[in-house]
């Protein structure tokens, strides 16, 4: 599946990656080190998270991305 993150919100993307996991907050914050209530404000976009949180679920899912630069007329936003 492609996922392309500017359509989404940073909570939509730790929200995305936990339901494909199939785990509840609970069970994804105790795989990544972060408690239910924090893995929540990820998702309800009352706390950012840092670029090494989000590439530490990358890694512990197996998950790649990739970034591409998009064409001419979406840079121009």
């Amino acid at each position: 599946m492609k996922l392309i993150f500017n359509d989404y919100t940073s909570g939509d993307i730790i929200r995305i990656i936990r339901e494909w996991s199939h785990e509840t907050q609970a069970e994804f914050g105790k795989r990544i080190g972060k408690s239910k209530e924090t893995i929540y404000q990820y998702e309800a976009n009352k706390v950012n998270y840092p670029i090494s949180t989000l590439l530490s679920i990358l890694k512990e899912y197996d998950i790649s991305i990739t970034i591409e630069k998009g064409s001419e007329k979406s840079s121009k936003r």
